[in-house]
C-alpha cells in the first residue's frame, strides 16, 4: 500500500467515514460532514500491477488459454494422460519465452527489472525440477548448468558468486592493457570452466596479450599459445548428453564412453611435465587449474567457486555428470554444508526445495517475495507436473477451492483492480474459476460496462464490450444486468434508439413497451399525428433496430407497444410501394394486403395506444377505397375490429365534450374541433368498408 492510501486511511479514522470494497484489491472511503452528505470517494489500492507487469500478463494468458483448450480436447478425445506432459512443456516454455521478452524489455526502473529477472530464475528453475526432471534419461546436468548459466546475474549470491566477481573483474580489464595482468583474470576463467560457461572461458582466454604477439611471430610466447590451445581444444570437445548438437551422446553408456575418452586426453595434456616448464607463470597455473577442473579435481573446483549452488553446479558438470534428478537433494546438501548457507535466506531455502522437489516448500517461499502473477502461474505448473505433491494443490482447502485456485483468484483480484487489466481478469477467471470467480467477474464487469464514453456519444462501447464480455463466459443474470442499466443511461441521455437496442437485448419486454409507450404518449409532445409522425420518423432511422425480435417474441411473446413500431413500419413500407404502382402491377396486390394485415395487427389489443386508433384507420382511408376487392383485403373479423376501434374513439370524444357542457344552458357545445372531424371520417370510412365487405 503506497503513502497516498496510508494518508487516505489516517484521515478516514479521524473523520466519520464510510468504506467498502469495490472491484479487486480496491477499497472506497468517503468521509461524512456534519450534514450526513457524501463527499467523493477516495481510492485505496494494493498489490497492483506496473505497466510491463500488465503486458506480461497479457502475454502468459494467451498461454493459459492455449493449456486449457489443449486439456478440453484431449479430455474430449480420451487422451488426457497421454497429452499431459506436451502440453504442460508447450505452457512453460511459452511462459519462459513472455519472462525473456519482458525482463529484456522492461523500461521501469531497476526494481522492476530486477523483478522480472527474479521471476525469470525461478520459473526455469520450477521448469527443471518439476517439469522436464532430466526427460527420458533422467538426468537434468545440463538444464541446470544452463539455468545458473543465464539466470546467476538475476540472483542475489553475495560478493563471491561468480556473476559479482565478472562485473569487477570486466571493470578491471578496461583499464588493463594486459588482460591475463588484471587480478583475477585466471581465477574466472577456472570458475567459468567449473560452472561450465565454456564459451566464456575460451573468450576470456582469448584475449591474453600472447595470441596477438603470436600473430606478430613473436617467438617466445609460443609455450603460452600451444598450452591455451590445448586447453580451448579440450574444452570445445567436452562430451554432452542428449543435447540436440548431433555430437552429443544418446545415452548414458554412450556419454560415459565419450568422457572417457576425453578424461583420458585432459589427464595426457595435465602429465606434460615439459609443456608446462616451458610456459612458466600464472598462465601456466591457470591452465593448468583448468584442466584440474576438467579432470574433476574436488579441491580445485571448491576453491574456484563462491557459494553451495555454484559448488553443486560444478560438481554435477565435472565430477557427477549422469548424477539422476532425483538424487541431486544429497549432491545440494552436501555442497551446502561445504559452503554454508546463502547471504539471502529466502534464496537459499528456495533453491534447495526446488532441488528437493518440495513443491509446497517452494510455494511458502515465494508467496512472501513474488507477485500475484508468479504464485498463480507457478502453481497452475506445479499441480500440473504430478507427483503427490501436485495432487496437494488440486485438493480442495477448508474454503472449498484448491491451493491453486486460491491463488488465482488472489491474482485476477489484482487485475480487476486496473481498468486496463479488468476483462483479462474476466477471461482468466472464466478459463479457471468459472465458480468460485462468478461474483468476481460480474462486479468487474459491471464496472466495465459504468465507464462513461468521453465523447458522450450514441454508441457505449464500454458497456457493449461489457456485455458482449459477459456473453463470452456465460453469465446471462450479470448481461441482463449491463443491458437494463445501459438502457436507462441511454434514457437519461436522450438516445432512444439506443435505450431501444440494450432493452432488446436484455429481453426486457416490459420496460421496452414502457419505453414505447412514453415516447408517443399524445399530450406532451402533441396529438395524435404528431405522435404518429415521431414513430415514422424514428423507424425510418432506427427501425433495424427495433424490428429485430428478441428471442422470448420469437417463442410467440407479442402484443406490446414494440410491436405497433413495427406493425407500422410494415404498414408505411407496403403503401409506400403501393402508391408507387398501379392495380394491374404485379406486385400491388400483395403491397395491399400486406398493408391490411399489418393495419390489424397494429390495431390488435394492448398493442397500440387507444389515442392513436383513430389517425390509424384515417391514415389507411385509401387502402379501404382502393380498387382491390375489399374481401381480399380484409375479413369479417377484421370489420369488426376496426369497427370496434373506431366506436371506442366516438365515445372517447363524445365523453370530453360532454364534459365540456355550456356553464349556462347545460347543452353540448356546438363547436366541432379536429378530434370529431377525424373520428367521423374514421367512422364512415370503417362503415364503407364494412360494407362492401358484406356485399362482396
Amino acid at each position: 500500500m503506497d503513502d497516498d492510501a496510508r494518508s487516505t486511511l489516517a484521515s478516514s479514522a479521524r473523520a466519520r467515514a464510510v468504506a467498502h470494497f469495490g472491484v479487486g484489491n480496491e477499497l472506497l472511503v468517503c468521509n461524512l460532514d456534519g450534514r450526513g452528505a457524501r463527499e467523493a470517494p477516495r481510492r485505496v489500492t494494493w498489490s497492483g500491477f506496473s505497466a510491463s507487469r500488465a503486458a506480461l500478463a497479457t502475454t502468459t494468458s494467451e498461454a493459459l488459454f492455449a493449456m486449457r483448450d489443449r486439456e478440453a480436447s484431449s479430455m474430449a478425445n480420451g487422451t488426457y494422460v497421454e497429452d499431459a506432459f506436451a502440453t504442460l512443456h508447450d505452457f512453460t516454455r511459452a511462459v519462459a519465452a513472455a519472462l525473456e521478452e519482458s525482463s529484456s524489455s522492461s523500461s521501469e526502473g531497476l526494481a522492476s527489472d530486477e523483478h522480472a529477472a527474479l521471476s525469470r530464475a525461478v520459473w526455469a528453475l520450477l521448469d527443471v525440477y518439476f517439469v522436464t526432471r532430466g526427460g527420458g534419461l533422467g538426468v537434468s546436468t545440463d538444464e541446470f548448468v544452463g539455468w545458473y548459466r543465464d539466470n546467476a546475474a538475476s540472483l542475489d549470491l553475495g560478493t563471491t558468486s561468480a556473476s559479482s566477481r565478472l562485473r569487477d573483474l570486466l571493470d578491471a580489464l578496461f583499464t588493463s592493457t594486459r588482460h591475463e595482468e588484471a587480478e583475477g583474470y585466471w581465477g574466472m576463467i577456472v570458475t567459468m570452466t567449473a560452472l561450465g560457461w565454456t564459451e566464456a572461458a575460451i573468450d576470456l582466454m582469448a584475449t591474453h596479450s600472447a595470441w596477438a604477439e603470436w600473430r606478430l611471430r613473436k617467438t617466445s610466447v609460443q609455450p603460452q599459445v600451444e598450452l591455451m590451445e590445448a586447453a580451448q581444444a579440450l574444452l570445445r570437445t567436452m562430451p554432452k548428453l542428449g543435447a540436440d548438437d548431433g555430437a552429443a551422446a544418446a545415452s548414458v553408456p554412450q556419454y560415459t564412453s565419450y568422457r572417457h575418452e576425453w578424461l583420458r586426453q585432459v589427464k595426457a595434456v595435465l602429465a606434460e611435465g615439459e609443456l608446462f616448464n616451458n610456459c612458466w607463470g600464472p598462465t601456466a597455473d591457470g591452465v593448468r587449474d583448468v584442466l584440474l577442473v576438467l579432470s574433476g579435481d574436488e579441491r580445485t573446483i571448491a576453491s574456484s567457486v563462491g557459494n553451495w549452488v555454484e559448488l553443486a553446479v560444478a560438481q554435477l558438470q565435472h565430477v557427477h555428470p549422469t548424477l539422476k534428478i532425483h538424487e541431486h537433494e544429497s549432491l545440494a546438501r552436501s555442497a551446502r554444508r561445504t559452503k554454508g548457507p546463502l547471504a539471502a535466506e529466502a534464496l537459499d531455502a528456495l533453491v534447495m526445495r526446488a532441488i528437493a522437489g518440495d513443491s509446497q516448500g517452494v510455494i511458502s517461499v515465494c508467496s512472501m517475495h513474488l507477485d500475484p502473477w508468479f504464485m498463480a502461474f507457478s502453481t497452475v505448473m506445479l499441480s500440473r507436473a504430478g507427483g503427490a505433491q501436485a495432487d496437494v494443490l488440486r485438493r480442495p482447502t477448508a474454503s472449498g477451492a484448491s491451493q491453486s485456485e486460491l491463488y488465482m483468484l488472489e491474482y485476477c483480484s489484482a487485475l480487476a483492480t486496473s481498468e486496463d487489466t479488468r476483462a483479462l481478469a474476466v477471461k482468466i477467471l472464466a478459463a479457471t474459476c468459472p465458480q468460485r470467480g462468478a461474483e468476481m467477474m460480474a462486479t468487474a464487469l459491471m464496472r466495465l460496462a459504468v465507464v462513461e464514453d468521453e465523447q458522450e456519444t450514441e454508441d457505449d462501447a464500454p458497456a457493449k464490450a461489457a456485455h458482449a464480455l459477459a456473453v463470452e463466459v456465460s453469465l446471462p443474470n450479470t448481461s441482463a444486468r449491463i443491458a437494463k442499466m445501459a438502457s436507462e443511461r441511454a434514457r437519461a441521455h436522450g438516445y432512444v434508439s439506443l435505450a431501444f437496442d440494450w432493452l432488446r437485448q436484455s429481453q426486457d419486454a416490459i420496460a421496452s413497451d414502457a419505453l414505447a409507450r412514453g415516447f408517443v404518449r399524445v399530450g406532451e409532445n402533441g396529438g395524435a399525428a404528431a405522435a404518429l409522425e415521431r414513430v415514422d420518423k424514428f423507424m425510418s432511422k432506427h427501425g433495424s433496430i427495433v424490428l429485430a425480435p428478441t428471442d422470448c417474441e420469437e417463442l410467440g411473446v407479442h402484443e406490446n407497444t414494440v410491436d405497433f413500431y413495427r406493425e407500422r413500419a410494415k404498414f408505411n413500407a407496403a403503401m409506400k410501394t403501393l402508391r408507387a404502382s398501379t392495380a394491374s402491377d404485379p406486385g400491388a396486390r400483395a403491397a395491399a394486403k400486406s398493408a391490411a394485415d399489418a393495419l390489424i395487427a397494429a390495431l390488435a389489443p394492448r398493442s397500440t395506444p387507444s389515442e392513436l386508433w383513430i389517425e390509424l384507420i384515417v391514415d389507411a382511408i385509401p387502402l379501404f377505397e382502393s380498387a382491390f376487392a375489399a374481401t381480399e383485403l380484409f375479413d369479417r373479423d377484421a370489420c369488426r375490429l376496426l369497427s370496434a376501434r373506431a366506436r371506442f374513439a366516438a365515445d372517447l370524444s363524445g365523453a370530453d365534450s360532454a364534459s365540456a357542457l355550456h356553464a349556462a344552458s347545460a347543452r353540448p357545445s356546438d363547436a366541432v374541433n379536429a378530434n370529431d372531424l377525424s373520428v367521423a371520417t374514421a367512422s364512415l370510412a370503417v362503415a364503407r368498408l364494412t360494407t362492401r365487405v358484406a356485399l362482396d
